[in-house]
Formats: C-alpha cells, sequence, structure tokens
C-alpha cells in the first residue's frame, strides 16, 4: 500500500486513486453479501449508516480518537478513515487528527488507518511535511503491513 500512495504523496500527488462511487459500489456488494448469507453485518457499517444518516455525528467520532482505549481509537480512525473516502469534505476539518500524536502509535491498527486516509486530503506544504514523515516512519514499522 505505501509502495503506491507512499510514493506518489512524496511526489506532491494527492489525487485520490480510488472513486468514492468504486467505494460506495463495494460497500453495497459486501452489504448485499452479508444478507445473502444472512450474516450480521458489522458493527463499524451500522455505524457508517447511522453516520451517512447524520453528518453531525462525525464530530462524536472525532471526539472517540480521545479514548483511553486504543480499540476504540482504532474503530474511530477506521470508520474516519471509511467515511473519508465517501464524504471527504465531512472529514476534511478533522484532517489533523491524522498527522497528530496518533500517527506515531505503537499501534499498527492504528497506523494502517492513518495511512490509508492521507491520501485523501490536501496538505499545506507545512503538513506535507509532517505526511512524508508519517509514512516515512511507517516504512519503518516493524510490521508488514506497511510493506504490503
Amino acid at each position: 500500500m505505501l509502495e503506491v500512495h507512499g510514493e506518489r504523496m512524496l511526489k506532491g500527488n494527492y489525487k485520490p486513486g480510488f472513486r468514492a462511487q468504486l467505494y460506495a459500489k463495494d460497500m453495497r456488494i459486501a452489504g448485499q453479501t452479508l444478507a445473502d448469507y444472512q450474516t450480521p453485518a458489522p458493527v463499524s457499517s451500522a455505524v457508517q449508516q447511522l453516520v451517512t444518516e447524520n453528518p453531525t455525528l462525525v464530530a462524536e467520532l472525532v471526539a472517540l480518537t480521545g479514548d483511553a482505549d486504543w480499540l476504540v481509537v482504532q474503530r474511530a480512525f477506521d470508520l474516519l478513515e471509511k467515511l473519508a473516502h465517501v464524504h471527504p469534505d465531512w472529514i476534511a476539518p478533522h484532517k489533523r487528527l491524522f498527522i497528530g500524536p496518533h500517527a506515531s502509535s505503537d499501534k499498527w491498527e492504528i497506523r494502517l488507518q492513518i495511512v490509508r486516509a492521507l491520501p485523501l486530503f490536501q496538505w499545506s506544504p507545512t503538513q506535507q511535511k509532517r505526511v512524508e514523515q508519517v509514512l516515512l516512519d511507517s516504512v519503518a514499522f516493524p510490521q508488514t503491513f506497511v510493506r504490503a
């Protein structure tokens, strides 16, 4: 993932590589597959639907990134990253979260969500330097997801 997105970002190319329509299509297919097999949808899908229906809930997700439980933080970042694919304008006001202290988390699960979200936003030159550092640090992180 970083081999593609990281290189693009280091070159200043922030154009999203995955269209929101395709993401939404994939989410519909996944939802239909779950329904076909009578499998309950994951909680994140239900929360994503709630937020899509009521965008003011984004602020509550943002607040959850400050929770003491790292799993709550990870799920909040996961949902924010997913929503950024479909509604980047909802998440862009909070994009600094993705280059803040959590970008140096010792939890690869949190770093994964952050790295996946970075290409979805436009960054100022100062923020760009931080984005590049987050990407470089993530490549050096001792977890294989950053090299996949």
